[in-house]
């Protein structure tokens, strides 16, 4: 049995355009999600289950950078969790200007003794963070560099309208600028999913030009509800849910024309999986 993740509704437009990226083209992608109700989590889904299950040259690894993970604010954030979540060396920390503080030495009484109130305080200085980070960088990206010889790594930023203007200007200019991006030559992928209409008003420097832009519509229209009223029959079926092709179509157009967004319909249609299982089989 394969999670629900490896299912996707319709998206043959946006995958067949993403197709060369995750085949191992590096580039920039911009997906435009506008509204509340586009379903950027279940495509985040998707995109990670088709990297995982692909055949590919390639050993696959993504990580996600989301407003909802602390562990991705901030740009030393980001460089540690690509260290960890892309399995590359980290520099080791440098302890040569660490200052040693002893309490209490050779203190000799007759009795016991008790010490309140001691107040330690170790001033950071800003020259040594912005070296570390510096140097973090650059160790990363030499790290990519030799990595992406025979594996590709993508990173998907999920929702960067959100996030302050002097964020997104220290993304652009100590990330990207003169580092991440000298990689995409190399196959880095970057997919940023945001509001298009949202992000004009946070900054001129993020997201970077993009390689491509595919958009994400809140609503299946056209052939594209014909397409996922397709994908839902297969898994009905291949799950046993209907026990013919009447049984699954009803189903299928049941749940499409009573949800109320994209969105919805994957809400809805996890729930059924939660409930009743799924078939290892993975519609496309």
């Amino acid at each position: 049995m394969t999670s629900f993740s490896s299912h996707r509704l319709d998206w043959r437009s946006q995958f067949e355009s993403l197709e060369p990226y995750l085949a191992g083209r590096g580039g920039v992608v911009h997906v435009h999600a506008a509204g509340t109700n586009a379903p950027k989590r279940a495509f985040v889904k998707a995109i990670r289950a088709e990297l995982r299950t692909r055949k590919s040259p390639y050993e696959q690894l993504a990580l996600l950078v989301s407003p909802e993970d602390a562990g991705t604010h901030y740009v030393p954030d980001i460089v540690r969790q690509c260290f960890n979540g892309f399995k590359l060396t980290a520099p080791t920390v440098d302890r040569s200007t660490s200052t040693p503080i002893t309490i209490g030495n050779s203190a000799e009484v007759g009795h016991d003794f008790t010490i309140n109130n001691v107040s330690i305080t170790s001033e950071i200085d800003p020259y040594d963070t912005s070296a570390r980070d510096y140097h973090n960088i650059r160790s990363l990206c030499s790290e990519l560099k030799s990595a992406l010889k025979t594996r590709r790594f993508t990173l998907i930023f999920v929702d960067t309208h959100t996030w302050d203007k002097i964020d997104l200007d220290i993304l652009e200019q100590r990330l990207w600028t003169g580092a991440l991006a000298e990689l995409v030559n190399h196959g880095l992928l970057v997919i940023d999913i945001f509001d298009p209409y949202l992000m004009e008003e946070r900054s001129s420097f993020w997201p970077p030009d993009p390689s491509q832009v595919l958009q994400l519509p809140e609503q299946f229209t056209g052939t594209a509800y014909a397409h996922a009223e397709e994908d839902l029959i297969a898994i009905a079926l291949e799950a046993s849910w209907s026990k013919t092709a009447e049984e699954a179509r009803g189903y299928a157009k049941g749940l499409l024309e009573t949800s109320s967004s994209i969105q919805d319909v994957y809400a809805r249609l996890g729930l059924a999986v939660a409930r009743k299982g799924v078939s290892s089989a993975s519609p496309r």
